[in-house]
Order: structure tokens, then C-alpha cells, then sequence
């Protein structure tokens, strides 16, 4: 075998007495290694770190034990892998943000022993999408970043319509009416104990039901 620390073609050269010689070159090349994300899991299971309904759905609300799956689709083995996770969501406060590997050889998939962890705000609204963000490190400088999304499974009430009850189904100056508010919820999750609160930033307009 030939060890060496340089990439790159080399130049060969076979002579001998009598013969003409042979000339040829061979590449000395780096395996490569890539390291990224193959799955996820959610664990909110109310056992160790997580607390939620065991849904394996991320809810507003909840504490996440978070697995994240990491395969190495490159031709060489990759040693000594971490990964940091982090997110620029304000919903998201992430209370254990790095796990690690060891080695993963060509074509293996591995879950980190440990899970990571994070809590997701109670008031954030069903579909809302979080970024997670992967950096992934091993061995001889290698380095990889990857992203997850994951989408938060919850209620997310709207207005849709509201209607003046009697008259001429309009408010007109000097007026007073009843108004019925009509709520969709646009999110993935039912919603209970639902309560509104109504308010109006017109001076000339006074709420004497607010609730």
C-alpha cells in the first residue's frame, strides 16, 4: 500500500535495461463523507424529560425529547460526530442542544444515545412551521449543516364573520345593536373553553359587552 498526506494525481514511471518506459499516473483521493439528517423522532411521552399527551406530535405547550437520526451516505467512514441544534424561533427554547455520535461508517444510520430537548410556547399557533437548525462535526475538519422543520400541532382560531342583529342589519349613527362573531378555527387541533374579548380603537364606538 502507498500512504500518503497529499491529494492529487501522481506520476509514475517504470524503466528498465533494454526496455522502453512506461509512463502512467494514478489519483490519490479523499472517501468522502457525508453526514445529514435521515429522521426524527418526537417523544412526548411524559417519561424522563418530555411532557405532553404521547401523541408523538409536537403541541403548544409541550417538553420535547427530540431524536434526530444521522446517516453517513459517503464512501468512507466518518469518526468522533456531534451536532449542535439551534433555532432563531421565539417559540422554541431549547434546553439541551448538543448530542453525540461516535463514529458512523459508510452507510450506517444511527440515533445519538441521548435525545435533544426542547420546550414549545403554550400561545403558539397550530402550523406554525419551526427551523431547526443542524451543525453537524467530525473527524480531520469535516463539517456539515443540515435543517429541520417541524410544524406544530394546535388550534388557531380566527375571526371569520360577524353579523348586527335587527334593524337593517347595519350599525347607524346613534344605534345600539347586538353583533355575533363568528370563529373558525384554521388550526390542526380542536380548541376548548373558548372565550373572546372585543375591543374597538374608534372613540365614537362603545363596547358595553366586551366578553
Amino acid at each position: 500500500p502507498i500512504t500518503s498526506g497529499i491529494l492529487g494525481e501522481v506520476n509514475i514511471t517504470v524503466t528498465k535495461h533494454n526496455y522502453i518506459p512506461n509512463l502512467g499516473s494514478f489519483e490519490i483521493i479523499q472517501e468522502s463523507r457525508t453526514v445529514s439528517v435521515s429522521a426524527t423522532d418526537v417523544d412526548d411521552d411524559n417519561s424522563g424529560t418530555s411532557s405532553g399527551n404521547n401523541n408523538s406530535n409536537v403541541n403548544p405547550g409541550e417538553s420535547i425529547e427530540f431524536g434526530i437520526e444521522l446517516e453517513n451516505s459517503g464512501t468512507g467512514g466518518c469518526n468522533g460526530v456531534t451536532a449542535v441544534l439551534s433555532t432563531d424561533s421565539e417559540f422554541v427554547t431549547i434546553t439541551d442542544n448538543t448530542e453525540t455520535y461516535g463514529d458512523i461508517a459508510s452507510g450506517v444510520s444511527t440515533f445519538s444515545s441521548d435525545d435533544f430537548d426542547f420546550t414549545v410556547d403554550y400561545n403558539t399557533l397550530g402550523g406554525t412551521e419551526i427551523e431547526f437548525t443542524l451543525s453537524i462535526t467530525g473527524g480531520h475538519g469535516y463539517s456539515n449543516t443540515d435543517y429541520i422543520y417541524v410544524t406544530v400541532q394546535g388550534p388557531n382560531l380566527q375571526a371569520d364573520s360577524f353579523s348586527v342583529i335587527g334593524g337593517n342589519s347595519m350599525l347607524d349613527p346613534g344605534e345600539t345593536a347586538d353583533v355575533t362573531v363568528t370563529i373558525e378555527n384554521i388550526g390542526t387541533v380542536s380548541a376548548g373553553a373558548v372565550y373572546g374579548t372585543l375591543s374597538c380603537s374608534n372613540s365614537l364606538l362603545t363596547i358595553n359587552d366586551d366578553t
